[in-house]
């Protein structure tokens, strides 16, 4: 993995595809934030695994979660839900490849992926992959952010693509964006 701190990707010829063109994964963060989710986060925990279920028929799925949360995230997509009684149970070896889920042990502060990891751009002439690592604070950093620490999310666009071995551009937004049709 190379990290390039210099230029644009456009410059090299790297685009963003459109959200609904054909990627490989989708990256997820184990809910366990209590600002963010009350009540220990169980109902986040049940959307996300059904969600993850779902994503996983089609393309891969990473679930990042810190060390504290890692056999805790492990453990519940390893499990299935019976569709008649809605106990839980011990998925068979042939289900779990199936969900095609990976849990993967990457500390957050709290679990909004679009945000932190990376976003991928494509180039248009090699079909190379290049992540992007926007330089998170927390949506207001230290004056209004939503948050008073937000160093483990800031990482985790670096540790994701060092994980997997794309290279990484890292990109500082100074002022407000806004996005626009």
């Amino acid at each position: 993995m190379k990290i390039l701190n210099a230029g644009c990707p456009s410059a090299d010829g790297f685009y963003m595809p459109a959200e609904y063109d054909r990627h490989k994964a989708t990256i997820m963060i184990w809910p366990v934030r209590t600002g963010s989710w009350p009540y220990n986060a169980v109902a986040a925990q049940n959307v996300f695994v059904d969600i993850a279920h779902i994503i996983s028929r089609h393309e891969k799925v990473y679930i990042l979660a810190d060390e504290k949360h890692y056999a805790q995230a492990e453990a519940r997509f390893m499990k299935i839900k019976d569709a008649v009684t809605g106990e839980c149970n011990k998925a068979s070896e042939d289900i779990k490849a199936a969900w095609n889920i990976e849990v993967v042990c990457i500390e957050t502060d709290d679990a909004w992926a679009r945000d932190v990891c990376p976003t991928f751009v494509k180039n248009g002439h090699t079909g190379d992959v290049r992540g992007i690592n926007w330089k998170f604070n927390a949506w207001g950093g230290d004056y209004d952010g939503l948050y008073k620490n937000w160093e483990k999310d800031d990482k985790a666009a670096l540790q994701f693509c060092n994980m997997t071995g794309y290279d990484l551009s890292l990109i500082h937004i100074s002022e407000p964006t806004r996005h626009s049709l």
